[in-house]
């Protein structure tokens, strides 16, 4: 049986009460007698875990009458459990977020990379740069701690390091939750979105047809939203959808400008390894131009063109999937030709990565984040990003192949810098360099004298292990590994630790590993260790980082 409330909306967020595994309620707020909005959320107002909200600010003086039912469970539209009774009634309104005091500080909260104050993140997306500011949206879901209510949510940064919430700007309707997409400015207003002084942004999103109440009877298909206000405020296209179904659950739209045929590209994914892409003259109007395949690969395609070497008349352009294959080749406009692929480069748990859009010539770079996936178990918050990495293109003995290092920007969180002496590390040894807190970016070289098989020697930080095996030459962090990461008896390492992460760049960043950590009491600082080799560890710097937050 369901429960109703109507109330004024006189202040700009609704609070709701939150206890992760309570049972789910279909909370859908209505306005004038439209459906405005529509949630799952585990309400609970006896016990709550956390307070999430929904940013009503638009309705700020309209009656709204807010419905709450046991959520569908099953595609026979069976129902869950009993829904809190009073759990409508608990709903607060604050012109704050919520707060216990305690923002940023969480136990698990990651220190310097990105996480939403509130609820569920996962994919980035609409990464765009516009006049000094880098805007990073991204898959929310604002009222669970888990996947699902895919919104926008939506932060912004002028040094790619602090970053400020301003919060969701897409919100599910009838043709589907907010899935992913990406962004652009349009610069020659293409789309005739421009209204004033500021150039459109255009972020193009896919509208997840079928994945909630209100979408039921919709399909996939691709969307558009702009903002004439350089990103203050957002309008889903009346035009929508651009481009209609196409197959399966289609999705997770990257949109480019081709200078040479002066036309925008989309890049779609289809489904297996299969993507597809699209021509546009205006953002409005789409051809579909020929198909991509990459083995290995799902979802959230990338493409870009990047230098060889630093050499801008020699480029590559390359072809990413989510989890982390790459092809290179060339592309007209029409057809990617491909020359060598798929490579693997991202290892671990960090998925979905997208690079931004539109920054400036003269800056030059090509600068990536991903989703890092992991559970921050008992947090009032879920999952975190990537720091974000400048991506490059060299030459090595087997082709040319993708490099990552994190931004430069990164120096502007260095606390203290320290330049160790070079260690040697015997069989059976441990040498504990010291402790640094938990924030920290390391880097050192390794020389192994290897004496038979399955050497292994590692490195600890904060109590997570990154161990080589110099036989194999397989880097192993937890769950993930990166194979034949030992060239030459040589590897260099850089490693950035947060409070719950850990990413790894390996010889100057021809692979990464990234991985979520639990920090574990009692194991804190760094040592270097060795089972059955000698090992010298040379050029040891540790940097001690400081928060983005406080």
């Amino acid at each position: 049986m369901g429960i109703e409330s109507t109330i004024k909306i006189e202040k700009r967020y609704l609070h709701m009460p939150i206890r992760r595994g309570a049972p789910e309620a279909l909370v859908r707020i209505f306005g004038e007698g439209k459906l405005i909005r529509e949630l799952v959320v585990e309400l609970d107002s006896k016990n709550p875990d956390f307070w999430a909200h929904s940013d009503m600010g638009v309705f700020t003086g309209d009656a709204v009458t807010l419905t709450a039912e046991a959520a569908p469970t099953s595609s026979d539209g069976g129902t869950g459990e009993p829904i809190d009774a009073d759990g409508l009634a608990a709903v607060i309104q604050s012109d704050d977020l919520p707060s216990d005091g305690n923002n940023y500080r969480e136990t698990l909260r990651p220190q310097y990379h990105f996480s939403s104050l509130r609820g569920w993140n996962n994919d980035p997306n609409g990464l765009l740069y516009y006049s000094g500011t880098y805007h990073l949206f991204y898959q929310h879901n604002p009222c669970g701690w888990k996947w699902g209510n895919m919104h926008w949510g939506h932060a912004i940064s002028t040094d790619l390091v602090h970053w400020k919430e301003t919060g969701d700007v897409l919100y599910p309707d009838e043709m589907g939750t907010m899935y992913s997409g990406s962004g652009i400015v349009d610069h020659c207003d293409t789309s005739g979105f421009q209204t004033g002084d500021h150039k459109p942004l255009v972020c193009v999103y896919t509208a997840a047809g079928g994945t909630s109440s209100w979408s039921k009877a919709a399909k996939f298909a691709q969307c558009l939203a702009y903002s004439a206000d350089g990103g203050q405020t957002w309008r889903k296209f009346a035009g929508n959808p651009v481009v209609a179904h196409i197959e399966a659950s289609n999705r997770d739209p990257k949109v480019i400008w081709h200078v040479p045929t002066e036309h925008w590209i989309m890049a779609i994914y289809l489904d297996n390894n299969r993507y597809t892409l699209f021509s546009s003259p205006d953002l409005k109007s789409w051809e579909r131009i020929t198909d991509i395949e990459v083995p290995g690969a799902t979802e959230c395609p990338d493409i870009f063109e990047l230098p060889v070497d630093g050499d801008k008349r020699n480029t590559r352009w390359i072809f990413w999937g989510a989890s982390g294959n790459y092809l290179v080749g060339d592309f007209d406009g029409r057809t990617f030709a491909l020359e060598t692929g798929p490579h693997r480069f991202q290892y671990g748990t960090a998925y979905a990565a997208q690079t931004w859009s539109d920054i400036p010539d003269e800056d030059g770079r090509r600068i990536q984040i991903a989703w890092l996936r992991g559970d921050k178990a008992g947090m009032p918050f879920n999952q975190q990003m990537t720091f974000p990495c400048e991506l490059q293109l060299r030459t090595t003995p087997e082709g040319i192949r993708m490099f990552s290092e994190p931004v430069t920007e990164i120096e502007k969180l260095c606390a203290q810098r320290h330049e160790l002496e070079d260690q040697t590390i015997h069989a059976g040894q441990t040498n504990r360099l010291g402790e640094f807190g938990e924030l920290v970016d390391v880097s050192m070289q390794f020389s192994i004298n290897a004496v038979g098989k399955n050497d292994v020697f590692g490195l600890r930080i904060n109590g997570t292990e990154l161990q080589v095996d110099s036989d194999s030459g397989n880097l192993v962090c937890g769950e993930a590994s990166i194979k034949a990461a030992i060239r030459n008896n040589s590897i260099t390492l850089r490693v950035l630790a947060d409070r719950s992460s850990l990413e790894c760049f390996v010889d100057s960043g021809a692979s990464t590993i990234a991985v979520n950590t639990d920090p574990t009491p009692g194991m804190k600082g760094i040592e270097i260790y060795s089972e059955n080799c000698r090992v010298e560890a040379r050029h040891v710097v540790v940097t001690e980082l400081k928060s983005i937050w406080h």
